[in-house]
């Protein structure tokens, strides 16, 4: 199925790095181009696209927030994927119902994953966060404590867990859910720094203080701050020993 997608960005350079990069798939049409919101909603409005790539901060009367609901409204069909060189907005993105929120300048690698995630044809409506956003503040990943939405760098996870069947997040005093598996995680976290060590739990190697030996050649981990300990279950030992280069 093709996908038609509209671009909203008031640098034109930055539209043509995008209409380049898309112009890589051949399942991906770019339809039409605006600058500024008014031009970017009639367009939407009588084109109809799939997918429109919205900059967050135009130098317009009203911003890319602002226009996404805008959007919404006249083609709620249409999935938002905001551009912007900026982070701290990605939560208003999400609550929306943005399908990605991309930060520039970003990697064809980066743009591959939404261009996939779009690909499978998710329903349209409000998605949940993707798991990872990257950009020049280092990795972050959107979480939700008491219906709130939080942006925080995955350097400050001790560990992901899943109990009764809810995935949360443990940082040294918090902790927040997810709308994500442990298995979506393991393959989006950064593998030099998150291990999965149990069908349960994904620790965050730079928080490990001991790997002390337990029964049936088994290990658990402490971790610092005496945040907790964190068994390595035999399935995950051989994985868990080669990354850590442990004898």
């Amino acid at each position: 199925m093709t996908l038609r997608v509209f671009i909203v960005e008031d640098e034109a350079h930055v539209r043509d790095e995008i209409k380049y990069l898309l112009g890589r798939y051949k399942h991906i049409q770019v339809v039409g181009e605006a600058d500024n919101s008014l031009d970017a909603i009639c367009g939407v409005n009588s084109l109809r696209p799939d997918v429109v790539f919205l900059d967050i901060k135009l130098h317009d009367l009203i911003d890319g927030i602002a226009l996404g609901n805008k959007i919404a409204e006249v083609q709620p069909a249409v999935k938002i994927v905001f551009v912007t060189a900026f982070d701290d907005r990605a939560v208003e993105g999400f609550e929306m119902g943005a399908v990605d929120y991309v930060l520039k300048p970003f990697s064809e690698e980066r743009l591959a994953k939404t261009i996939d995630r779009l690909s499978q044809d998710a329903p349209a409506g409000p998605q949940p966060p993707n798991p990872s956003t990257y950009g020049k503040t280092g990795d972050k990943i959107i979480l939700k404590k008491n219906e709130v939405w939080k942006l925080l760098d995955l350097h400050e996870i001790y560990f992901f867990q899943c109990m009764d069947h809810t995935t949360q997040a443990v940082t040294e005093s918090d902790e927040f859910n997810l709308n994500y598996t442990l298995r979506e995680l393991e393959n989006t976290l950064p593998r030099e720094k998150f291990i999965r060590t149990h069908k349960s739990f994904i620790v965050n190697v730079d928080y490990i203080h001991e790997i002390i030996p337990w029964f049936n050649y088994t290990y658990k981990i402490a971790l610092k701050n005496e945040r907790g300990e964190i068994p390595v279950s035999r399935s995950y030992m051989k994985k868990f020993k080669s990354t850590l280069s442990l004898l």
